[in-house]
């Protein structure tokens, strides 16, 4: 919630990435910083970020940094230069050792890292864009949503409704043997009414 409050995205657009990242393998120590990272190089495109985050994902699952990633980080304005560069070596030289798979999934995680800091082409871009009139709207709306969520769960176990549904549960899993012979008898009922309306449809289309 905090990331979404501080971002020009909704904390129901930062599920997704969020959920995919930690399914792939991705740390819950490591997470929330890396979602954070991703929607800076995103700046402000949930879509963008979501491809991101499935490239990132991969490469984490797969252990090591291939060419199918590494078109996805470009189409997103993460271009070999920027994985060269945390290298030290040049584009053709991280290309020959990306093609013998000696990219590991370290030098990714550095980039963001890189990118995204102090003095990154996208460092504190999700903080630059909530400045602006969609960006702090957002982030009003995240904000009241939060306190309605709190202020309901809070309503909610004061006045007693979670205990009144949990025995309304209760009473009816208590009933389910009765209902489902109601439902039997009900079937029996419909069934001559359903074949003799069967009956009447054939004889009518003989006509």
């Amino acid at each position: 919630r905090k990331v979404a409050i501080s971002s020009p995205y909704t904390f129901r657009q930062l599920s997704s990435p969020t959920q995919m990242l930690l399914g792939m393998g991705v740390a819950t120590d490591d997470v929330i910083a890396t979602v954070s990272r991703l929607g800076d190089v995103a700046a402000g495109s949930s879509e963008r970020m979501n491809r991101l985050a499935l490239a990132y994902g991969q490469v984490m699952a797969a252990g090591r940094f291939m060419g199918t990633e590494l078109r996805q980080f470009t189409e997103a304005g993460v271009g070999v230069n920027d994985f060269a560069t945390t290298m030290g070596v040049t584009a053709a030289k991280f290309r020959q050792m990306m093609t013998r798979g000696m990219i590991g999934p370290e030098v990714v995680t550095r980039t963001l890292e890189r990118i995204t800091s102090e003095g990154g082409r996208f460092a504190n871009m999700n903080q630059r864009i909530n400045k602006t009139v969609g960006g702090s709207y957002n982030a009003l709306m995240e904000t009241i949503e939060m306190g309605l969520g709190k202020a309901g769960i809070s309503m909610f176990k004061s006045s007693g409704l979670a205990d009144g549904i949990q025995s309304l549960a209760r009473m009816f899993r208590d009933q389910i043997p009765l209902i489902e012979s109601w439902g039997t008898t009900f079937g029996k009922f419909l069934a001559p009414i359903i074949s003799n309306f069967q009956s009447i449809l054939q004889f009518g289309s003989q006509l």
